[in-house]
């Protein structure tokens, strides 16, 4: 079973965790299990004891789980830097630590602010302008921390800033 406990482990399918992925990929993805699957993916991937995996509470033996594996094809060293990153930005919600830039096109500013959902559709953050509509109007966008609910927001964007959509995807803007 992939990461979604329903479908096969697919690359096509999005529902994959391959050996190559960087450190923190492979945690991430391992962390996304569903809870039921943990003791398949331990039997099946580790030597551990089962009775004690079943007994433990499903975030530990997770995290467990999610360490071992990640350090058996990058070593402990990078597990566990994985670990603590994953740790800050999604028990601790912090900002991460490394976060992919995105250029804005000049074409979209106008005096130094922009359309937050044309933004998010052109960051290519969400699949079309109605869908960022629908996650500022739930209150899914932040920019450095400050919540934005009006899809029709023109924001200021400055340098550095750090756009965040939902809970995982981060961009830093750059102008």
């Amino acid at each position: 079973e992939g990461t979604d406990g329903i479908q096969k482990m697919s690359k096509s399918l999005g529902t994959a965790i391959r050996i190559t992925e960087p450190a923190g990929q492979m945690y991430g993805k391992l962390m996304s299990i569903p809870d039921a699957l943990m003791p398949r993916y331990y039997e099946l991937l580790t030597d551990e004891d089962l009775g004690a995996v079943k007994t433990a509470h499903p975030m530990e033996a997770k995290q467990r789980l999610a360490r071992l594996l990640t350090a058996q094809f990058h070593g402990e060293k990078e597990a566990q830097a994985a670990e603590e990153e994953f740790n800050k930005v999604f028990r601790q919600r912090q900002t991460p630590s490394a976060l992919p830039e995105y250029r804005v096109p000049p074409a979209l500013l106008k005096e130094g602010k922009v359309l937050i959902a044309a933004l998010l559709a052109e960051a290519k953050l969400v699949p079309s302008k109605a869908e960022a509509r629908r996650l500022i109007e739930q209150g899914g966008v932040d920019l450095d921390g400050e919540c934005i609910t009006d899809p029709q927001a023109n924001v200021s964007i400055r340098a550095g800033a750090v756009l965040k959509v939902g809970k995982r995807r981060f961009l830093k803007l750059r102008l």
